[in-house]
């Protein structure tokens, strides 16, 4: 993208905002939507599926937008589209405004850290104005692909040769402002707790659709479930599910999964926390101090 910048405009005029990677102030774009990253993004896919691809055999397409990581700069309309609406505000709980001893250190960092405490309440709604903003510009962008898509006559519900899967999935989360923290790592559901959406073909037999399912699942699941998809052989050794059977009743889901973070991988004792899934119940142990956290995600 960046060269094409320098290629098509002056090549500082992307990065004019002055914000960095990983904050939550908020500005407008400096480029037109046209010009940005989630914008050109879209269009090299719909590239691809109008002029790159064999149309005489199957494809496969990933399309990896990198917002709304910030910077928060969503350019307009997207950028005014949510600033004067209500926007619910960060989740806070108990344990977070806690005495800061009883807080675990890696939580009390990362709230010192971004001083997201210090923020007042209107710079917060900023924040997750545009955030709101940079997701809709992604959702907007989606359609130009659905509707590249639909010109191959591989996705319309009119069309009996439908026999497009689609996985819609993310990395992480954002605090935005819940618990006072901001950014991502640890297994609070503002950063664990992201989409995974399955659209499946309408030429399939038996296809589920329109339901919403609890089994836990993460992003291992995702190879795994599309090559049983194409009718490939998924080694033993590879992690994940295959979630068609999931969804369709032939397996059951995960009965627990465990997860962590580490600051450096040449350690495998090196870790920041470590946290276990299972039912209703999400329970994370922090390395530095020891502390833990329980909850019961059906009523915390």
């Amino acid at each position: 993208y960046h060269r094409w910048v320098k290629g098509h405009l002056d090549p500082l005029q992307a990065r004019r905002t002055g914000l960095g990677e990983n904050e939550m102030f908020t500005t407008m774009n400096t480029l037109p939507e046209n010009l940005t990253l989630t914008s050109w993004i879209a269009e090299k896919a719909v590239e691809f599926l109008k002029y790159r691809r064999d149309p005489t055999k199957p494809w496969f397409l990933w399309v990896s937008f990198s917002k709304p990581h910030p910077p928060l700069d969503p350019p307009e309309p997207y950028y005014s589209m949510y600033r004067h609406c209500d926007i619910p505000a960060p989740w806070m709980g108990e344990w977070a405004t806690a005495p800061e001893h009883e807080r675990p250190n890696a939580i009390l960092a990362k709230q010192q850290g971004s001083s997201v405490d210090k923020m007042s309440p209107e710079l917060i709604k900023e924040a997750r104005a545009a955030y709101y903003g940079l997701i809709t510009q992604i959702d907007y962008s989606l359609g130009r692909v659905f509707a590249a898509i639909q010109d191959q006559g591989t996705f319309d519900k009119y069309q009996s040769n439908d026999n497009t899967l689609m996985l819609f999935a993310s990395d992480h989360g954002d605090y935005m402002g819940d618990h006072h923290m901001y950014a991502k790592a640890e297994l609070i559901e503002g950063s664990g707790h992201i989409p995974f959406i399955l659209r499946l073909p309408r030429t399939w037999k038996d296809r589920v659709f329109g339901v919403e399912n609890d089994a836990l699942v993460c992003n291992q699941d995702i190879l795994p479930t599309l090559v049983k998809a194409v009718g490939g052989r998924v080694p033993e050794k590879v992690d994940g599910m295959n979630l068609l059977d999931v969804i369709g009743g032939r397996t059951p889901g995960r009965e627990f999964l465990i997860g962590g973070q580490g600051f450096n991988c040449d350690r495998p004792d090196d870790i920041a926390w470590a946290g276990i899934l299972r039912g209703p119940w999400k329970y994370i142990w922090y390395y530095s101090d020891g502390k833990e956290q329980l909850f019961n995600l059906d009523e915390d």
